[in-house]
């Protein structure tokens, strides 16, 4: 594979069970515009995510990446999604994906505001290059997230366990933060907490 490949998925209920889903998938060109300006994913980073492995055409561990994201989606109340249907969009994306190492990104959002359904896509594309850290290894320090183990029960708003978009990361000047993410040699990049 040469260059990045896009799967719209038109979701369909979590019980319904069918043989084949290809009539769900709308292929785009992944380099063209392709969600409504309406879409709640962008607008305010309302949905879930979950990115997967690919070696040489073969999608790694598909299974504990499909029941992360349905968890999240029900953490989110977002329709937990058809694990058969998006299971055949990740095989037909992986078949598009050649020699190498790739990475095939699932994405779930509460779709067009006001609108009937949710908007669901895949995309495919090849990995970063990860040979210098094989080879040479990292440097990692490992912290405390700051929450005890009963957080998640006590605070669900927190959605402790589920890979979100949100919430985004914003550079801000003009407003104080309410937590900071990160800071580079360009500017700060802040993490903004949702509206209550």
């Amino acid at each position: 594979m040469t260059g990045r490949f896009a799967l719209m998925i038109d979701p369909v209920a979590a019980d319904v069970q069918r043989s084949d889903f290809a009539d769900t998938f709308t292929q785009v060109d992944a380099a063209a515009p392709a969600l409504s300006v309406g879409e709640l994913s962008t607008q305010r980073g309302d949905g879930v995510f979950e990115s997967i492995g690919v070696v040489d055409g073969h999608a790694q561990e598909v299974v504990p990446h499909l029941e992360r994201v349905a968890l999240s989606a029900r953490l989110c109340d977002l329709p937990v999604p058809n694990l058969a249907q998006w299971r055949q969009a990740i095989d037909h994306a992986a078949v598009q994906l050649g020699a190498g190492e790739s990475v095939i990104k699932l994405i779930l959002s509460r779709g067009v505001e006001h609108g009937p359904t949710p908007t669901a896509w895949a995309t495919a594309a090849p990995a970063a290059d990860f040979s210098a850290v094989r080879e040479r290894g990292v440097r990692v320090v490992t912290l405390d997230r700051g929450y005890d183990l009963g957080a998640a029960e006590r605070a669900p708003w927190l959605l402790l366990g589920a890979k979100t978009l949100w919430p985004p990361c914003v550079r801000r000047t003009d407003a104080a933060p309410t937590m900071r993410s990160s800071s580079r040699a360009t500017g700060s990049c802040w993490r903004l907490r949702p509206p209550l």
